[in-house]
């Protein structure tokens, strides 16, 4: 005869809800007839669910599992704010020196973005994402503005650990600059030696720049950019899905013109980035369309002078990059209208190696 298969609804100590939805789905995977609507409209409040369906094969890289919510917990009873940003979960002000300190723990689990940017041997933070989380951390103390910021090392997200990291502004000076370090550890276990990743100043505010109204720009010439990430992958990159956002560009003498916006599944949490560090990052790739490039070695941001967010929570942008030297650029990035949304009066690159 036919298979059969048993279940049962009721077990010592095991009578209720949990047990019952279980033998039915047991009952369900073994062939059994169920009406899902029913059940579902009998045990919900809101109504029937939205099905999804299941991934077809494994390569395709189209995530089924729901992403971990970030849990910060309830830092205020601790005495700690909850800044809303993706990037920082905690910060406190301090009873003595007028400073601040911020606080997060990253993983590729939490932040799975983040593996989308590679240098050889790793995955490591984009310079984007530190420049970012700075500015934030700056602006709660109203100096949002980095006058200068320098990467002293890598900052590497283990693939399946969790790393702490702290930003700390310090106090005014009589100017009203701060100094800023940014450290990392892996988390647990008090995890260790910190590293420092950055140092640098913050400023209050500057003025608002010009902005990129007119575009395309006139008298630039187009670029091809359809074989733009084929090309960087051949030359060492590693950019994921979220940050191969280039979508045309056009070169003017030293002038390097672009534009970037976020794919579809980024653009959720745009709005709670100042500047998504992802679409930030493939703005400073249009560096890579210079003429006179280098392209037999990869290069990545660390020096970074007079850096300001004048909008925030965009998901595309319209991008300027002058030339001022062999490896030195200034920034203008605008949304889709031409206003300004951030500027920075220069970024120096270097080559990266393995032990950069």
């Amino acid at each position: 005869g036919a298979p059969a298969a048993v279940t049962a609804t009721l077990h010592r100590g095991q009578g209720g809800l949990d047990r019952f939805v279980t033998s039915l789905v047991s009952a369900w995977t073994h062939g059994a007839p169920t009406d899902w609507d029913t059940f579902y409209a009998a045990t919900t409040s809101t109504g029937p669910p939205r099905r999804v369906p299941l991934p077809t094969y494994p390569f395709q890289h189209q995530p089924y599992w729901p992403r971990p919510a970030e849990l910060a917990g309830v830092v205020s009873r601790a005495g700690l704010t909850a800044p809303d940003h993706p990037l920082l979960a905690a910060a406190v002000k301090l009873a003595t020196g007028d400073g601040m300190v911020a606080t997060a723990l990253w993983s590729l689990r939490t932040h799975p973005w983040l593996a989308g940017h590679a240098v050889p041997g790793a995955a490591a933070v984009p310079g984007t994402a530190l420049v970012e989380v700075v500015i934030r951390a700056g602006t709660e103390l109203g100096c949002g503005q980095i006058a200068d910021l320098t990467m002293h090392a890598p900052l590497v997200v283990p693939r399946h650990e969790q790393i702490q990291v702290q930003i700390v502004v310090g106090a005014a000076d009589a100017s009203g600059w701060r100094p800023v370090t940014l450290h990392a550890r892996p988390a647990g276990d008090d995890g260790g030696m910190w590293t420092q990743h950055a140092t640098g100043t913050l400023v209050p505010p500057a003025v608002v720049p010009s902005d990129l109204a007119a575009w395309p720009p006139p008298g630039a010439q187009p670029v091809a950019v359809d074989r733009f990430y084929a090309e960087m992958t051949r030359r060492g990159y590693d950019f994921g899905p979220t940050s191969q956002c280039m979508r045309a560009a056009w070169l003017r003498n030293t002038e390097i013109f672009a534009e970037v916006a976020l794919p579809d599944q980024a653009c959720a949490d745009a709005n709670r980035f100042g500047l998504h560090p992802a679409l930030f990052d493939a703005a400073l790739q249009a560096a890579s369309l210079r003429p006179d490039a280098d392209h037999s070695r990869m290069v990545a941001p660390f020096s970074w002078q007079g850096v300001c967010l004048h909008a925030a929570g965009v998901t595309a942008l319209r991008v300027r990059l002058t030339a001022i030297g062999p490896e030195t650029v200034t920034v203008l990035l605008a949304d889709a209208t031409g206003a300004p949304v951030a500027s920075i009066e220069s970024v120096a690159l270097r080559p990266v190696t393995d032990a950069t």
